[in-house]
């Protein structure tokens, strides 16, 4: 329930037009609320844009050389 009242809260400010800074490890939940995601490793922005676009990038350097 307190999940669900966060997620209609961070609606709520994105309906409105705000910005919000969302940080997670939570990839879902990334795909949930964010509609652009920057990718950060080790201090260095890796990727910026389109959290589809990022998520699949993040995904496939986890699978391939992620450590």
């Amino acid at each position: 329930a307190f999940q669900q009242k966060c997620y209609q809260k961070i609606e709520g400010f994105q309906r409105s037009g705000k910005t919000i800074l969302f940080v997670s490890h939570d990839l879902e939940a990334v795909r949930r609320v964010a509609p652009r995601t920057i990718w950060i490793r080790h201090g260095q922005v890796q990727q910026d844009g389109p959290t589809d676009e990022v998520l699949q990038d993040y995904h496939h350097w986890a699978l391939t050389d992620g450590s």
